[in-house]
């Protein structure tokens, strides 16, 4: 009974913590991305540097939740997690479209919640992606859960 006490208090501390704060660069040691390699249908990983963790932080603190969609079915064209200062890291997926819009879903068991962003994030995210190579833009319309 305690034990599940203390994960609930530990659930609702990091919860309120990602819901009530900005990020800033003191909070994040590192930002691993992966994202997937078209042609090889492999994943590629890579730590960015600090000049593009403003890319990914600036990201997550402009995003707007989502109220009536909760789930994204398309597959992400990357996941990224922030090795945060003092408490847990943060998962999320990322998708961007074609189109210029774009979403992140902070990955939280039993809390997961999807983000859209602002298109200055889409353009920057996008263009940091374009560095990459063979990064595919979705083409079509993002699938939301039903």
């Amino acid at each position: 009974m305690k034990g599940n006490i203390k994960r609930v208090i530990g659930s609702l501390s990091l919860l309120l913590l990602v819901s009530c704060s900005t990020l800033t660069l003191k909070d994040i040691k590192q930002v691993e991305v992966m994202y997937r390699h078209v042609q090889e249908q492999s994943f590629q990983e890579a730590y960015i540097k600090e000049q593009d963790m403003k890319i990914f932080m600036k990201a997550i603190n402009n995003a707007k939740k989502l109220t009536s969609h909760k789930l994204i079915e398309s597959k992400p064209i990357a996941s990224f997690e922030l090795d945060l200062e003092g408490s847990n890291d943060q998962n999320y997926h990322l998708w961007l479209t074609k189109d210029g819009d774009g979403y992140i879903q902070y990955l939280l068991p039993g809390e997961d919640s999807t983000y859209k962003l602002k298109r200055n994030s889409v353009k920057n995210l996008t263009e940091f992606f374009s560095n990459k190579e063979n990064i595919m833009l979705i083409a079509d319309e993002i699938e939301f859960q039903s």
